[in-house]
């Protein structure tokens, strides 16, 4: 097991710099996941980290190890891509054991490590198939298996659910969250999906457009996003965003009203008292938001539902305000509303965020809150 840790890593092709100047720490044993929309830079990220790639600029830590010019076969590293990349010829065996065998790892040895890993992953059935025979999440296994045979000092998945169906991701979310627990290696896994990041994560390092948005907790990012892309990005359904205006700021708070709103409200986040009028962001969580009559000082409007989806034990409204504005709603069970019905909400101000305009969407920072890593 070993620490990683980058120093104002960049990347560039060319003129052209896709990775801006990444600083990050990755604990012995961390489970650390980077997340973000396609091309913001995650995979080219991990195959710097691997080796694969060269870093242009900064330095890259391993074990407090300088490895920017160590080949990825001598960082003792192991990589798990988005396809299986089986020997489709070989059989299970065969592919977990080949690596060792390219190294004149003694049979014996290979024997053994082959046959624990098989064991970890529930396996040992199936080592006489060959891929063809396998269905796609015990093909991952095999991959998985072929890492572990190599006791890596540092696990990377890049996207190794993405050809799996729903049904199996989950699954095999749960399958990796457990071999974490019982490897207690370090583990830097690549995905858009966010889910999979604020299930599976220790850390979760969020990535838009080569650069480092947000790093914490999962629950850290969603309860105190530092600004709207990360507020955006973080949760599902995503966070609900309406245009507000501040009537006045102090040391406890930020008053906004919102259009169509009966009275202002105020919100419990650091303000400036040079922000009285101007216009900002609020945001709200879809299941923050209620589903009843505004009482006195709260946020209440009008809305009419659009689309309704009834799941069961959840459902989600989505409507449209007086001023064209969307608003979704998360709601627990099921209701007798339907699609053209005018519902009223409420938006608790406790549970607002609000992002400051004049400053690239910068959240205010919540009052009693600690400031967001």
């Amino acid at each position: 097991m070993a620490s990683l840790e980058l120093k104002g890593v960049v990347k560039r092709y060319g003129e052209t710099t896709v990775i801006h100047g990444v600083d990050l720490a990755v604990e012995d044993g961390e489970f650390v996941v980077f997340v973000g929309p396609s091309g913001c830079g995650k995979s080219t990220l991990l195959r710097m980290i691997s080796g694969l790639d060269q870093v242009s600029e900064g330095d890259l830590l391993l074990g407090r190890r300088r490895v920017n010019d160590v080949s990825a076969a001598e960082r003792g590293l192991a990589m798990v891509f988005q396809s299986y990349a089986l020997y489709p010829h070989m059989t299970v065996y065969q592919n977990m054991a080949f690596g060792l065998e390219n190294i004149g790892t003694p049979r014996a040895e290979i024997d053994a490590k082959v046959q624990a890993a098989a064991k970890l992953l529930r396996l040992e059935k199936l080592l006489d198939r060959r891929p063809r025979q396998l269905s796609g999440g015990q093909r991952q296994r095999v991959a998985i298996g072929r890492a572990i045979v190599r006791e890596p000092t540092v696990f990377l998945f890049d996207e190794p659910l993405s050809n799996l169906d729903a049904e199996l991701r989950v699954q095999m979310r749960t399958e990796l969250t457990a071999l974490h627990q019982r490897l207690k290696t370090t583990m830097i896994y690549v995905t858009h999906d966010q889910v999979e990041a604020m299930t599976m994560a220790d850390k979760i390092v969020v990535l838009n457009g080569g650069r480092v948005e947000q790093i914490g907790a999962p629950l850290d990012l969603y309860n105190a996003p530092r600004n709207r892309f990360v507020a955006a990005f973080i949760g599902s359904p995503r966070m609900n965003f309406l245009s507000a205006r501040v009537v006045d700021a102090g040391a406890g708070g930020v008053r906004v009203a919102l259009k169509g709103a009966g009275s202002p409200a105020l919100i419990p986040v650091r303000g400036r008292s040079d922000l009285a009028g101007s216009e900002v962001t609020l945001g709200i969580r879809p299941e923050h938001v209620e589903l009843r009559k505004a009482g006195v000082g709260e946020l209440g409007l009008a809305a009419k539902i659009e689309l309704l989806e009834q799941l069961g034990a959840t459902s989600y409204l989505y409507c449209v305000l007086p001023d064209g504005a969307r608003l979704t709603v998360q709601v627990a069970g099921q209701i007798g509303q339907r699609p053209g019905d005018a519902v009223e909400v409420v938006l608790p101000s406790s549970l607002a965020h609000l992002f400051d305009r004049d400053e690239a969407e910068l959240a205010l920072e919540r009052i009693g809150a600690a400031p967001a890593a």
